[in-house]
Order: structure tokens, then C-alpha cells, then sequence
């Protein structure tokens, strides 16, 4: 018994030292192959946030507001790549669960076009912004050795959906190589509670209106050129803003800015043009569309004021249309 097992282990042995090289290299690129492995460590914030309404914006290069949405929620993903190897992920997703409906996400890409080097803010308050990283596709890599982290702001604009959304999925996935199959899917995803999230009442006053209202009007009242360019320029991103607000959102502040920049106009521009005049028209009837059915009565006397005001700068000379 003790003569066979002596000479098995120096049969054993012998292969062994014979076959060293091809052990070797087959121990080598087994290892190559775990570190080579394709591994991300995929973390989402804990909660989602019901973002204001209109308190996530598109803005252009220069800080300029282009659009904001409602019914936006905020996530964030982190991901970190640790392995030498680049990882490619697809199929960015966000969905009711219940019923199975894709939701979109926002992204500046559409304005690409007309808004060179875009991008997506969100106010926290009034006057404090955080810039999103916001993917501009479904796809895309996760570098090797790399972290990344995406900002997510989904849109719901299905009028039942904003009724009924009881909880939302998002997730993407990612190409993963395994140790004994050349590739794999991995998906990576979370789903969250927001019932009754989009009719809480508080989400529905955008805090950021005010101040992006009074910036704008600030360009103006400190202007000592008032062009009939820049007018139109600035004119027309005061009517996009009022355009995107409810009567009951644009707040006595903000009507009183107004009554400002109409007074500042009265005193300062003898002549206009047919477009500035359009916008100021615009402007106006945004601004005052409660005025017969406000009880406010201070809000009743700044849209009054407004109206006034108009009459005035409506009886001004009309200059060309050209600028």
C-alpha cells in the first residue's frame, strides 16, 4: 500500500516537472483573466427627490435660461469602473413599473442645434444651482480606472401618469466579461416610492421664477443703450419665462419688477420697434391674464399699473423692423 502511494506521488512528481512551463502559463493567464474580469461597482442615491417645478432648467453657454420643465424627478447614479478594461453600457431606462410606460429624461440635446454647448441646471433655492451631468444618450463606456457619475432628471408628462405613478424604475445595462464566457449583460437598476409626489402642492411654486425674472429685467434697467436687438433679446426671454408660469406663479415681486422696467421704458425709449412692441404686448397680457377675478387687491393694483403703463408705450412712434 505504502510502495503504491510512494509511487504515485513520483509518477505525480515527475508530470509535474515535466508539464511546469504549461502550468505555469495556464496559472498566469488564469490570473490575467480574474484581473481582467469586468466588475463596476454601481451605487444610486438613496432617495429620489421631487424637484420643484421649473427649478430644472436648460440654459446655453452663457448662463442663459432656453427652457425648464415640471414634474421632474431627481437621481443620481455613481459608478466605478476598477478594472483595466473599458465597459460599454446601454439601454438607460426609467419606467412605471405598474404599468410598464418608459418615461424620458431630460437632456439638452435637441437644443444642440440652435443652443451650441448647452446644459441642465437645477435651483435648490432661489439663487443656488447645481450644474447635472446629464448623459446625452442611452449608451455610451464607462472608462477603465474611471469614476463617473450621472444626474438623471425624469420628466412625467402623461396627465394619468402624473394622476397615478405609485413607484418608478430606472437602470441601464452594461457588457460584462466573465471568467469562462466571453460576455455577459449585467443589469443595474432601483425603483423608488413617489406616491403622490406629483400632486404634493408644495413642488408646484417654482422658487426660482423671482429671481430669473428680476435678472432678466435687471439687464434691462441697467442698460444705458436700449437697442431695439437687445430689447427683443431680453424681451423674449421674460416672455418665455411668463409663458411657462401660471397667473398664480408669477409672484407680487415679480409684477412689481414689471411696473420698473415699464416706467424705465417710458422715461428712457421715445421709440420702438413693431417686434418690441409685440413682446411688450405679449408681456402684458401674461402678466395681467387674473386681473378680473384677483381678489389681492395688491396684486390688483401692480396688474392696473401694468396695464397703464402698456397704454403709454403702445402710443409711442413705431420705428422700422429692421435692427
Amino acid at each position: 500500500m505504502l510502495n503504491n502511494l510512494v509511487c504515485f506521488l513520483n509518477t505525480a512528481w515527475q508530470w509535474i516537472l515535466h508539464n511546469i512551463f504549461s502550468i505555469s502559463a495556464l496559472a498566469v493567464s488564469l490570473l490575467t483573466l480574474h484581473r481582467n474580469r469586468t466588475t463596476l461597482e454601481v451605487k444610486f442615491s438613496p432617495g429620489i427627490d421631487r424637484t420643484m417645478d421649473l427649478s430644472t432648467e436648460i440654459i446655453d453657454k452663457n448662463g442663459n435660461y432656453i427652457h425648464a420643465y415640471r414634474n421632474v424627478f431627481l437621481v443620481s447614479v455613481e459608478i466605478i469602473n476598477s478594472s483595466p478594461n473599458d465597459i460599454a453600457y446601454y439601454d438607460l431606462y426609467a419606467f412605471d413599473p405598474k404599468t410598464y410606460n418608459f418615461l424620458e429624461f431630460v437632456n439638452p440635446k435637441a437644443f444642440l442645434f440652435s443652443h451650441p454647448g448647452v446644459g441642465v441646471i437645477h435651483y435648490i433655492n432661489k439663487v443656488t444651482f447645481n450644474i447635472l451631468n446629464v448623459p446625452l444618450e442611452q449608451y455610451g463606456v464607462f472608462k477603465a480606472n474611471s469614476y463617473t457619475k450621472f444626474n438623471l432628471p425624469i420628466i412625467v408628462t402623461d396627465p394619468d401618469e402624473i394622476k397615478n405613478i405609485d413607484a418608478l424604475t430606472v437602470g441601464f445595462k452594461a457588457i460584462k466579461r466573465t471568467l469562462f464566457r466571453n460576455t455577459d449583460k449585467q443589469s443595474y437598476y432601483v425603483t423608488y416610492n413617489v406616491k403622490n409626489l406629483l400632486q404634493d402642492s408644495r413642488f408646484k411654486k417654482g422658487y426660482n421664477n423671482e429671481i430669473k425674472i428680476f435678472i432678466t429685467i435687471s439687464e434691462i434697467l441697467n442698460s444705458e443703450k436700449l437697442e431695439d436687438a437687445f430689447l427683443c433679446d431680453e424681451l423674449s426671454k421674460l416672455d418665455i419665462i411668463l409663458g411657462e408660469l401660471k397667473n398664480s406663479e408669477i409672484s407680487d415681486q415679480a409684477l412689481s419688477d414689471i411696473v420698473n422696467m415699464y416706467k424705465y421704458l417710458i422715461e428712457n425709449k421715445t421709440m420702438l420697434s413693431v417686434e418690441v412692441k409685440s413682446l411688450l404686448r405679449d408681456i402684458t397680457k401674461r402678466s395681467t391674464l387674473g386681473f378680473a377675478t384677483e381678489n389681492n387687491q395688491k396684486r390688483k393694483d401692480l396688474m392696473l399699473e401694468i396695464k397703464k403703463d402698456f397704454s403709454k408705450i403702445s402710443d409711442r412712434i413705431i420705428t422700422s423692423t429692421k435692427f
